[in-house]
């Protein structure tokens, strides 16, 4: 799920880009005025949505080894 994107726009824009659709978002987010309904405006909100997201995922990853560390230490169990 994008934030601004609905059932509606989300079918748009998998007849538009199929399986290419995060694609066109993160690269060419400009291609997103393809689609019908979508603007300069909603394509920006749309792009910058995606970039947000990514950064959340980004700070929820946790490295492997991170997790195997605080394990074996005890390190979560001792709290």
């Amino acid at each position: 799920m994008i934030r601004g994107i609905g059932p509606v726009y989300a079918k748009k824009l998998l007849r538009a880009f199929a399986d290419k659709v995060f694609d066109v978002i993160e690269a060419e987010p400009d291609r997103l005025r393809e689609v019908d309904g979508i603007g300069p405006i909603r394509a920006g909100r749309i792009a910058a949505a995606w970039a947000e997201q990514k950064v959340v995922e980004k700070l929820f990853e946790v490295p492997q080894h991170l997790i195997h560390t605080a394990l074996s230490s005890n390190w979560l169990t001792a709290r």
